[in-house]
């Protein structure tokens, strides 16, 4: 799948989240975060990439579900949870648009991933 067909598959389950039970919202993004989890980091940071660029075009996706991130973000062992900065930090350098993506981060998030205002 390129990129172009990831980020249209990965939009259109995030305007689908809406019509989920939000309990079943958290346990679906729990588990997503946990398979990313197992990806080449190669293919991690470049699904990272993708999410950014969602993050530039959803503008409250990330506000809407922040909480639910972290949620499945903290019921990760503390490597996985390094994968998982790790990718999201090399996807944020490498976004041209990175100060941007990082103004729209909740505190919460900026804060797991070491980042000062």
């Amino acid at each position: 799948m390129n990129e172009s067909d990831r980020m249209l598959t990965i939009l259109q389950v995030i305007r689908c989240l809406n019509s989920l039970d939000p309990h079943m919202i958290g346990r679906l993004v729990t588990s997503w975060i946990k398979e990313m989890c197992a990806l080449d980091s190669k293919i991690l940071t470049e699904l990272m990439v993708i999410y950014c660029n969602i993050l530039l075009n959803e503008k409250n996706f990330i506000n809407t579900y922040s909480a639910t991130f972290l949620d499945g973000y903290n019921s990760l062992p503390k490597e996985d949870q390094g994968r998982i900065l790790t990718g999201v930090k090399e996807a944020l350098l490498m976004s041209p648009n990175q100060l941007e993506l990082v103004d729209r981060l909740p505190e919460a998030i900026k804060t797991i991933m070491g980042i000062r205002n």
